[in-house]
């Protein structure tokens, strides 16, 4: 008997007889099923997309799975770095009267420090602006 040529998607398969057809055709769908899977696993944010709720640990895997780009957070603090001196806020930000002593920060050694530090995630960076704005 001939082999015949069997194809599922981009899989193709040599048979000669009708069990390992099967066989075949079997493994060919758990080929393209778990080749889904580890496209799914492999982006966190696929495996939550178009759902209305997610458990906050997909959620932040998603958020965290966005790499650090040194080139575009230089781009975000200049302008925030430009931006915060219009603001009337920053003198009294420096040296806040007490009882609010404790949320006493300075913007330019804060962005300064944000700067200089390489961070893993692209959330980590933002979360770190937000910590020093908020």
């Amino acid at each position: 008997m001939q082999p015949e040529l069997y194809q599922l998607g981009s899989l193709a398969f040599f048979s000669s007889n009708m069990v390992s057809k099967s066989l075949l055709l079997g493994l060919g769908t758990a080929a393209a099923v778990a080749g889904e899977l580890a496209e799914t696993t492999a982006d966190p944010c696929v495996a939550i997309a178009g759902q209305q709720f997610v458990a906050p640990s997909a959620a932040m895997a998603c958020l965290k799975s966005f790499p650090y780009n040194a080139t575009l957070a230089n781009n975000v603090l200049d302008v925030v770095t430009k931006v915060t001196p219009f603001f009337t806020f920053e003198a009294w930000q420096k040296k806040t009267p007490a009882p609010f002593t404790e949320s006493s920060s300075n913007l330019e050694v804060e962005f300064a420090r944000i700067r200089a530090t390489t961070y893993t995630t692209d959330y980590d960076f933002s979360r770190d602006i937000y910590n020093v704005i908020k």
